[in-house]
Formats: C-alpha cells, sequence, structure tokens
C-alpha cells in the first residue's frame, strides 16, 4: 500500500486531490468493517489523516465518525497507554465541535474510568474540557452533564471533594475557572458553594 503521499498531505494546496486519494486508501484498508484487517499503525495514519482532512474544512462531524474506527481494530492496545489518551481526547473534542455533547461526554467518561497513578488520562480529559469550554461564551449555563464531569476531573485531580452544584448548573466561564491550574484557590472558592470542598 503507498502511503507516501501522506507525508506531504499538511503541506499541499491541492486538497480535493489529497481527499480523493485519502478516500481510495481508506477504502482499501479501513471501510466497512475491514478495520483490523490491515497493520495497526497503518490504519492509524490512514484514519487519523483523514480526521484531520474533514476538520481542515469544518466537517467536525465527519471527522469524529472517521477516527472513531480505531478503538475497534483488534491491535489497538499496542498503540500504548499515552498516544491511545491522546487519541480519544481528540475524539471527545471533535465531537464536542460537531454539537454532539452526550457522545463527547461518553468518550471523556472512558478516559476518566481509564485514569492511572500518573494522571495522563485525566490530563487528555481537562485539555479537551478546556478547549471546548473556552470557546463557549462565559455566561451561557453548561449542561448539568457537562458540570458533573468538570467536577468529576477536579475532584480527581485535585484529590478533593466537590459537591453537586444542584439544582443550578454553572456557567462556562465559572467551571473554567474551576477546572484551570493557574486560577487562585481564593478566586476558585467564589464560585463553589461554602463549603464546597473538602479537603
Amino acid at each position: 500500500m503507498d502511503l507516501q503521499w501522506m507525508t506531504a498531505a499538511t503541506r499541499n494546496p491541492g486538497w480535493d486531490l489529497i481527499e480523493g486519494r485519502w478516500e481510495e486508501i481508506y477504502r482499501e484498508a479501513t471501510a466497512g468493517d475491514r478495520v483490523g484487517a490491515v497493520d495497526l499503525f497503518v490504519t492509524l495514519n490512514v484514519l487519523h489523516l483523514g480526521w484531520y482532512l474533514a476538520r481542515l474544512h469544518g466537517g467536525f462531524r465527519e471527522a469524529a465518525d472517521r477516527l472513531a474506527p480505531i478503538f475497534d481494530h483488534p491491535d489497538i492496545e499496542r498503540v500504548g497507554p499515552t498516544d491511545l489518551f491522546i487519541l480519544r481526547r481528540e475524539l471527545a473534542y471533535t465531537l464536542f465541535q460537531a454539537g454532539d455533547e452526550p457522545a463527547a461526554l461518553a468518550q471523556l467518561g472512558l478516559l476518566i474510568a481509564a485514569a492511572d497513578h500518573k494522571g495522563r488520562a485525566l490530563r487528555e480529559a481537562k485539555i479537551a474540557l478546556l478547549c471546548f469550554m473556552s470557546e463557549q461564551a462565559s455566561e451561557i449555563t453548561a449542561s448539568e452533564a457537562l458540570t458533573e464531569i468538570v467536577q468529576e476531573v477536579v475532584h480527581r485531580m485535585k484529590r478533593r471533594k466537590v459537591r453537586r452544584w444542584l439544582p443550578d448548573s454553572k456557567s462556562y466561564g465559572d467551571l473554567l475557572l474551576l477546572l484551570h491550574p493557574t486560577v487562585p484557590m481564593k478566586e476558585r472558592q467564589r464560585i463553589i458553594p461554602e463549603g464546597g470542598l473538602l479537603g
């Protein structure tokens, strides 16, 4: 399988040509139920480039659909945990951009469940959340499900319990303050109900 053309893909202005060639390789390597029929890293290169190309054109739903099958490859564990966490973060963020918050949160839930002692999975979950929420108007109220995910990430990373904010969810701006590591504790306490952090 000739994949040399992919090395110049991001520098070549002929996107239509690149996209057409990518689709040929995709059909050959990974289309339909053939995920796993080709070497893991060839499959990963093909899917990841397809994800990148779709994102360039704002096709976030298509980008997510192109990347997601990599997790079905029977040899996916060969990627290694750090790169696997990064791939899942990329998928989650792309799903957020596609407007599919439930699917994005499901991916973040998998990252949280995979949290290791080095905190790598949690860091990737935090990055996806920070990227998505920083693109939203700070005064808009976040969904209850998103609020709970942010609280869980903060709880696990800071080893502090964060009480549920019910019945009201917090704004994107408030959640960013809570999640961002550079915000002083005094400022964080402004957005958390009294007694909300238990050391």
